[in-house]
């Protein structure tokens, strides 16, 4: 029997939504205006997200700051690690559990899925790109979504490759809305 995978219809904000609710979120955060506001999310303890995580923050952001400063990390699920719970930089806030995370979403300019590990498809992907979200993800995390038909809202790199994940994410934000 085949079960499909199913989610509440939501409609994405639109452009201008969209723009008024990352310049509100940027304010309440402190994020500098000009820079991409980037989102990973998930639930910790598990060890595809906690090494996707360890990845992302001392191998991926810092690579992107080397190339391309403008960029700020938003870090958000339950049971983050002790090493990075509530970390601060001019980069980088881990925020840990929130409540709504449709809203930040809706303010986030490019979802990261920088997964490799574990089976199936990836939930957090299918719920970004449903709320709108352009996303960059490594092979393994796409495994299961189409990259026809997504109008270039997902870009994928080589597992694993901090730079073929970087490179994808300066792609998308160069063709984000």
């Amino acid at each position: 029997s085949v079960i499909t995978y199913g989610m509440e219809s939501r409609s994405p904000v639109d452009t201008a939504q969209k723009r008024k609710i990352t310049e509100d979120f940027k304010k309440k955060w402190g994020v500098p205006e000009n820079n991409t506001l980037l989102l990973f999310n998930g639930i910790f303890g598990y060890a595809p997200n906690d090494q996707a995580l360890t990845l992302l923050i001392d191998q991926i952001l810092p690579a992107l700051v080397i190339s391309e400063a403008e960029v700020f990390l938003i870090v958000c699920g339950r049971h983050i690690p002790a090493a990075y719970e509530g970390r601060r930089t001019d980069h980088l806030q881990v925020l840990g559990f929130v409540p709504d995370i449709e809203a930040v979403y809706w303010a986030t300019e490019i979802f990261l899925n920088p997964i490799w590990l574990g089976g199936g498809i990836k939930t957090k992907l299918v719920e970004a790109l449903a709320d709108g979200a352009s996303v960059v993800s490594f092979e393994s995390g796409a495994i299961g979504s189409p990259l026809d038909g997504l109008e270039g809202k997902l870009k994928v790199g080589d597992d694993e490759r901090v730079n073929a994940f970087a490179y994808p994410m300066i792609q998308q934000k160069s063709t984000r809305t």
